[in-house]
């Protein structure tokens, strides 16, 4: 029930909006011919060019929205009601930087197009929280210089080709490839320490488990975008 958890209610509101949205823009995409709104809506970003509106497309962006759903669902909802413990400086430090980090992802889902900055500074604040989880998961984080490595690489090398990009210096080539998989070597290094880390809910791993998921809809989108809309 949602009064079980603090924020249940908020997050329980907050999760129907966006499923009803996302069910709305599936019903309509193929009336309308444009899978941009569902497309927004699922990878938050505008739609590339040459996307077919096909029933399999739309079907994949409808899994994905449901994944995300569920993410959003477990992350708002908060701890459960009552008092809790009260925790230790590493992990208010840490804690802040996450809610800095999910700020920054409703920025993606509300503009309308990402401007540098909000990219670069978002880049800027997963570095931190990058920095943050280190004391917090102690031992239980195998490899923690790699993974720290990993991280600063995949956060800190987005937020400088932001700013190259912006300034119209050339970035160099395979960059954006180069962060995308360090990036994920830091994310299944720190949520398989999160797993063995009793202090973590199993459903705020899965959320995290869910990010790996958009990772894999990011590729789809790629591919997808080479795929032209038929004509008759």
């Amino acid at each position: 029930m949602p009064r079980r958890h603090r924020f249940g209610v908020p997050a329980l509101l907050a999760t129907s909006v966006h499923v009803v949205a996302v069910a709305v823009a599936a019903v309509t995409a193929p009336v309308s011919g444009d899978l941009g709104a569902l497309w927004r809506l699922t990878l938050f970003r505008e739609m590339d060019e040459g996307v077919a509106v096909t029933w399999p497309n739309a079907l994949v962006l409808v899994l994905a929205a449901t994944v995300w759903a569920w993410a959003l669902w477990q992350s708002l909802r908060g701890p459960l009601a009552g008092p809790s413990p009260e925790p230790g400086r590493d992990v208010r430090r840490l804690r802040v930087a996450l809610y800095a980090a999910l700020a920054f992802w409703l920025f993606y889902f509300l503009l309308p197009s990402w401007p540098w900055w909000v990219t670069a500074l978002g880049a800027v604040v997963m570095l931190v929280a990058v920095v943050r989880f280190r004391p917090v998961l102690g031992r239980g984080l195998e490899y923690a210089d790699h993974a720290r490595g990993a991280g600063v690489l995949a956060y800190g090398g987005a937020a400088v080709a932001g700013v190259l990009d912006v300034l119209g210096l050339p970035v160099p080539d395979g960059v954006a490839l180069v962060c995308g998989l360090a990036g994920l070597v830091w994310t299944v290094l720190v949520l398989r320490a999160r797993w063995r880390d009793g202090r973590w809910r199993r459903a705020t791993v899965l959320c995290g488990v869910a990010s790996l998921a958009g990772f894999g809809s990011m590729g789809w989108a790629f591919a997808a975008r080479g795929t032209s809309t038929p004509t008759p």
